[in-house]
C-alpha cells in the first residue's frame, strides 16, 4: 500500500471502510461484491483491481488492524529498555486504537469465538512468552490465564462502549501483567 498513489489509497481506504459499514449492518458471508460497490460508490473493476473478493478484503482489513494492533506498536516502543514504562505505552496506544476502531473492532470482537479473538490470544502469549521464555509449566499457565485475562477485558470494554475511562482498563491489564509475572 505504500507504494500506491495518493489516489488509490483513498479509493482502497473508501472500499474497506465500505466494507466496514456494511460488517455493521449484516454478517460477511451475506455481503457481496455488488453491495460492496454500490455503498463505496466504485465499479465492480475497480473493485477487482483492488481485491480477489469480498473474503481477500474481510482478510486484508483484519490483517491491517492487526498489524496495527501488535506490530507497529511493539516496533514503536522495542527500544524502550523499562519494562514497566514500554508495557504502559503499549497498553495505552492499543488502547487508543481499539477506542478509536470501535466500530471495527465491534464486528472483530462480535464474541468471544471469533477467528479474530482467537488470533489476538495467541499474539498476547507470544509476546507475553517472548517477554518471559521461561518454560516452567505453572509460569505457562499464568501467562495463559493472563492472556486469557486480557481478552476478556477488552472485549467487556468494547461492549460497554469503550467504558470505563482508558486509563484505568490500562491500570487493569498492567496490573494483571504483573501480577502473573511475579
Amino acid at each position: 500500500m505504500e507504494n500506491m498513489s495518493a489516489s488509490r489509497r483513498r479509493t482502497d481506504r473508501d472500499i474497506r471502510e465500505s466494507l466496514i459499514r456494511l460488517l455493521e449492518k449484516k454478517p460477511l458471508n451475506r455481503i457481496t461484491v455488488q453491495d460492496l460497490c454500490r455503498e463505496a460508490e466504485i465499479n465492480r473493476a475497480t473493485f477487482y483491481r483492488y481485491y480477489e473478493d469480498i473474503y481477500a478484503l474481510y482478510d486484508a482489513v483484519t490483517q491491517s488492524f492487526f498489524r496495527q494492533l501488535f506490530v507497529d506498536i511493539s516496533e514503536r516502543y522495542s527500544s524502550e529498555s523499562n519494562e514497566a514504562a514500554r508495557l504502559h505505552k503499549s497498553v495505552e496506544e492499543a488502547l487508543d486504537l481499539i477506542e478509536n476502531r470501535k466500530n471495527l473492532c465491534r464486528i472483530l470482537f462480535n464474541d468471544t469465538d471469533s477467528v479474530f479473538a482467537f488470533h489476538l490470544l495467541q499474539e498476547i502469549q507470544k509476546i507475553a512468552e517472548q517477554e518471559n521464555p521461561e518454560t516452567d509449566p505453572l509460569r505457562r499457565m499464568r501467562i495463559s490465564y493472563m492472556c486469557g485475562g486480557i481478552l476478556t477485558v477488552i472485549l467487556e470494554w468494547i461492549r460497554n462502549d469503550c467504558r470505563p475511562a482508558k486509563a484505568e482498563v490500562a491500570r487493569v491489564i498492567e496490573t494483571g501483567v504483573h501480577q502473573a509475572f511475579a
